[in-house]
């Protein structure tokens, strides 16, 4: 009848829950005005990306934890970029930058000398030279998937700092540090250099 037919012809269908009305998103994209705040993220970054949001306050205890001879896990970290980087200034080569990322890889030291421009992966671990180490020598942990991602860093660096890298030859090496395990603080037993460590078909 008239009535029921003005009931139905006020219903408005709306799509399945969990599921936007496409039509309804596209209006308001349009619509929506271009913050002026919003920025375009750099491809090269010198400090540390931000953490994912659950689970990062674990991750940080969790380095705490870890100790070695009363220094955290990341400051022993540190501490091994920093020896190596004495190292590199005796054999001629300055660092110009440490911890460069690009998007989410890291670059440990990025040193200039002798016409090259080398891209440093430093590995520091608290054992004696020549050791039977269950895991290997520091530089084995530079595993395949790690060398694609210093590929990935190198060529993405390269890219965005040209007249930075003109006339440098460009070289991926690895420093191993080996930290006394038995010293209070941290103390560098010995330092080996491996130059030309990643050999990249092309940067």
């Amino acid at each position: 009848n008239e009535k029921a037919r003005r009931r139905v012809s006020g219903v408005r269908i709306r799509p399945p829950h969990g599921l936007p009305d496409a039509g309804a998103q596209a209006r308001r994209l349009r619509q929506r005005p271009v913050s002026r705040s919003q920025k375009i993220v750099p491809l090269v970054s010198r400090t540390r990306p931000r953490k994912a949001r659950g689970g990062g306050a674990r991750r940080g205890s969790f380095l705490k934890m870890r100790d070695h001879g009363g220094t955290s896990s990341r400051d022993f970290g540190k501490e091994g970029e920093a020896a190596a980087a004495r190292y590199l200034l005796k054999k001629g080569f300055r660092t110009t930058a440490r911890n460069v990322f690009v998007g989410r890889k890291e670059i440990d030291l990025i040193a200039v000398g002798q016409g090259m421009i080398l891209f440093v992966e430093v590995k520091t671990r608290t054992q004696t030279p020549d050791s039977d180490s269950p895991y290997g020598r520091p530089g084995d942990a530079v595993n395949a998937r790690k060398r694609d991602n210093l590929l990935y860093a190198v060529r993405g660096y390269m890219y965005s700092h040209k007249k930075e890298c003109e006339g440098l030859q460009p070289r991926i090496d690895i420093v191993e540090v080996y930290a006394d395990p038995s010293s209070d603080g941290f103390r560098a037993l010995e330092i080996r250099h491996f130059p030309n460590a990643v050999h990249p078909r092309r940067y």
